[in-house]
């Protein structure tokens, strides 16, 4: 196998040399990155991952560190980290514009950016200080998959509460989801790494409180990080905190089925942005943005897509396409009852890969790097920096 790993980083190397002469569509660039793939698909189909981490003279992969004195390895391994990449993963079905591409990035640096593309993931990693090649599990990367035990918080009972009330009375008790607003900006202030204040979404009968909680959480996190006026913030983490409220007029067994929805079900789940806006619009103790919130959270970015329609189409607002992004990101990252658990890497991607139509890339981008920071916080070992 080592071998087989020395071809497979000369070849590479060759590559991002060809790269660096020649571009990466001229022939002899195609015909090694070609060759690149067969010695690859020789290794996936025999290791099943390919992830290798670099730290100084040591080469890991799939957790293993490799013998030294392999030239081709090492020379690679101080290429790549010099671009400041201390993680690598290459995954079957790797395509030669992938790889390509990925050479090419590496070849101009630091003129151009490298990227992680759809079958080649970078990173950087960090190491304890007590790491040593007889200690490898000091490595490993963390397979962030959401397992937060903590209980249901007070506040998402207390929110609970207060649906089951508008519910039966249509009325808004904004003194109280204020209230609750404020404990969550307390509360990161205390613990200022949102997965710190995060609620494990597993009970489903909870969702809905569990799920408004989160987003709000997210707004205020992100909001507090780019240096937002607190009282912004706080209007930002009160709409969050209603944009679902016309959920309450859905009946549970569509609201918690474990099936995927009939388009009758659907058509009744779509009304709850108008549901909620004509019912936030009413209240005069809330401020506007609420109800814009509301209505305008599953409109798409470029206005051409989404619920309600628009007739003519309309962009939502800024603090729209924030709270649409922690939308869709809770929900990914959460255990819901008709899809599994994404991991947080997984669910950036999918973001990702909407950003500039369902969602502002910009927005999108600020994001990414405060959840990829964040789970830098939380686990200090190891981060992953999907770009």
């Amino acid at each position: 196998m080592i071998e087989t790993l020395g071809k497979l980083s000369t070849v590479f190397l060759t590559v991002i040399s060809r790269c660096k002469l020649y571009g990466s569509e001229h022939p002899f660039v195609i015909r090694a990155g070609l060759e690149f793939i067969r010695v690859f698909e020789n290794i996936i189909s025999e290791k099943k991952e390919f992830k290798l981490m670099f730290s100084g003279d040591n080469v890991i992969l799939n957790g293993c560190v490799l013998p030294q004195g392999k030239e081709s390895i090492e020379i690679l391994a101080r290429k790549i980290s010099s671009c400041g990449i201390g993680f690598l993963e290459i995954k079957d079905g790797l395509k030669i514009e992938e790889f390509l591409a990925f050479c090419k990035g590496i070849s101009n640096y630091p003129k151009e950016k490298i990227r992680s593309e759809k079958n080649i993931l970078i990173g950087e990693t960090h190491f304890k200080p007590k790491f040593s090649r007889e200690n490898i599990e000091d490595m490993s990367i963390k397979e962030y998959k959401g397992n937060l035990e903590s209980d249901v918080p007070d506040e998402v009972k207390e929110l609970e509460i207060l649906h089951k009330h508008i519910k039966e009375h249509f009325e808004v008790k904004a003194k109280n989801f204020e209230s609750i607003t404020l404990s969550f900006l307390k509360n990161f202030s205390k613990k200022s790494n949102i997965f710190l204040n995060m609620a494990n979404l597993k009970e489903h009968h909870k969702y809905t409180y569990l799920h408004s909680a989160n987003v709000s959480n997210l707004v205020i996190a992100i909001g507090m990080a780019l240096g937002v006026d607190k009282k912004e913030v706080f209007q930002f983490g009160l709409s969050a905190l209603l944009h679902d409220l016309g959920k309450t007029f859905i009946p549970e067994n569509i609201l918690n089925k474990p099936s995927r929805l009939t388009p009758e079900e659907w058509d009744i789940v779509k009304k709850h942005p108008v549901e909620g806006a004509r019912l936030l619009v009413k209240q005069k103790n809330l401020p506007p943005l609420t109800s814009v919130v509301a209505f305008e959270h599953h409109i798409h970015f470029n206005g051409m897509g989404g619920y309600p329609k628009c007739k003519p189409p309309r962009k939502p607002c800024a603090v729209s396409q924030l709270i649409s992004i922690c939308d869709c990101f809770d929900a990914l990252f959460a255990k819901r009852s008709y899809h599994n658990r994404y991991d947080i890497l997984e669910a950036l991607s999918i973001i990702q890969d909407s950003s500039g139509s369902l969602y502002n890339p910009y927005l999108v981008d600020i994001f990414s790097k405060f959840i990829n920071i964040s789970i830098e916080d939380i686990e200090g070992e190891v981060n992953i920096l999907k770009n």
